[in-house]
């Protein structure tokens, strides 16, 4: 009996001494490491509360659909939990940042670990697992940066957002002309994949996507002038279905001037669309892609408190689905939701 008092009196001393560390607010710290190389640790952790409902075209008389987000697929009640864990270093010419993910909705077969299954924990639900979210690593040659990984990268989020921002695996290369302009070139491995023909001979053909971006800013009396091009090879391997090459070319600017903080967009896309299902039959077609989106915006600093802003978008669709003409515009990956609007 003495032994039981003194395990649990050892348990409490220990629990009051450590509970002070064990709820302490998550920040990020330093750590020290090879003599010029900074580490340093950070992590976040949101949970989410989220109820759904009459999500199926607002009608109580339906019932209701599940949803999708992050963490897997919900409906009703349900609690949201991203969980991330990171580390980054620098040094004198190189640096890298990766973080450590686990998106999930609270449930005891998913909270101390991957999952149960109805076998057992064999089975992987959507977003449940503890893996690399991002990375990113650079080292710096002088004249010339070079960064790859999967991190989120863009060419107008500055802006609009109508051609591309995403955290795809990506090769860039980058650099700087004193202080008036810097560039960047791009490229992205979106998939890549190689698989059998239809008759199974052993071959392969090639289903991959690639895109490749080119970007200019140049840093003109507070404003910032940004001309980019792109290049969307996306092939189809067997299925043969939808080959398309697309041909984007745009322009961005932003910046301030007195209290008027301007920004400006404009894209165009030309290219071809090849064997495509036609208007919903079994007959495939090529088409011709010709298409523009535009965005403005201007906010106005008045006070900290009150900083009226307006912006917009217009966006060229089809008008003719029977024809041969794709006219609708479709960036890679609009990335509006990180914009300033």
């Amino acid at each position: 009996m003495k032994k039981s008092y003194l395990a649990l009196l050892v348990s409490i001393i220990f629990i009051l001494a450590t509970v002070g560390s064990s709820f302490a607010a998550m920040g990020e710290g330093t750590v020290s490491a090879k003599k010029g190389v900074d580490l340093t640790l950070f992590g976040s952790n949101r949970f989410i509360p989220t109820y759904c409902s009459n999500m199926n075209d607002f009608d109580s008389d339906k019932e209701d659909w599940v949803t999708l987000d992050e963490g897997g697929w919900g409906a009703g009640f349900f609690v949201r939990n991203e969980l991330r864990l990171g580390f980054s270093g620098k040094g004198e010419n190189f640096g890298f940042r990766v973080i450590l993910e686990n998106d999930i909705h609270y449930s005891k077969n998913n909270g101390d670990r991957n999952t149960y299954g109805t076998w057992g924990n064999t089975s992987t639900d959507f977003g449940a697992e503890f893996g690399v979210e991002r990375s990113k690593f650079w080292y710096d040659f002088g004249p010339i940066r070079l960064t790859t990984g999967w991190d989120v990268t863009w060419a107008d989020i500055k802006t609009g957002g109508l051609l591309y921002g995403d955290d795809h695996p990506f090769i860039m290369l980058s650099g700087k002309v004193d202080k008036v302009m810097d560039w960047q070139v791009n490229m992205l491995i979106i998939e890549d994949a190689d698989d059998l023909n239809g008759k199974f001979t052993g071959k392969y053909r090639d289903s991959d996507w690639y895109a490749y971006i080119g970007k200019m800013n140049f840093k003109v009396a507070g404003l910032t002038l940004s001309p980019f091009a792109c290049f969307s090879d996306m092939r189809k391997g067997s299925q043969g279905i939808g080959n398309s090459q697309a041909y984007y070319g745009g322009f961005e600017a932003y910046g301030k001037i007195g209290i008027f903080q301007p920004s400006f967009e404009a894209v165009y896309v030309g290219g071809t669309i090849n064997d495509a299902y036609k208007n919903g039959s079994a007959d495939q077609d090529d088409y011709d892609i010709s298409s523009y989106a535009a965005f403005a915006s201007l906010k106005i600093a008045l006070m900290p408190e009150f900083q009226p802003y307006i912006g917009g978008f217009y966006v060229a669709g089809d008008d003719d689905n029977t024809d041969n003409d794709a006219e609708g515009f479709v960036g890679i990956t609009n990335i509006t939701r990180y914009t300033p609007i």
